[in-house]
């Protein structure tokens, strides 16, 4: 399971209230659960503070653990 779809599981949330948090749209955040798409660099850091999933596990391929 990728990791936005176990915040969200985790966190009981929908894809739209996971979206609204943080400022994408619902389809955006399926594309990132089913790994079509990857999260903006630009947007790492915004989504790792709301979230606390480190940057390294939003973005393996920019960031190191």
């Amino acid at each position: 399971m990728n990791v936005f779809t176990e915040y969200r599981k985790k966190n009981q949330l929908t894809q739209i209230e996971l979206a609204e948090m943080l400022d994408l749209n619902q389809s955006m955040v399926s594309f990132l659960e089913n790994g079509h798409r990857k999260l903006d660099p630009r947007k790492v850091k915004a989504v790792s503070k709301i979230t606390g999933i480190p940057k390294h596990e939003l973005r393996p391929d920019l960031y190191e653990e």
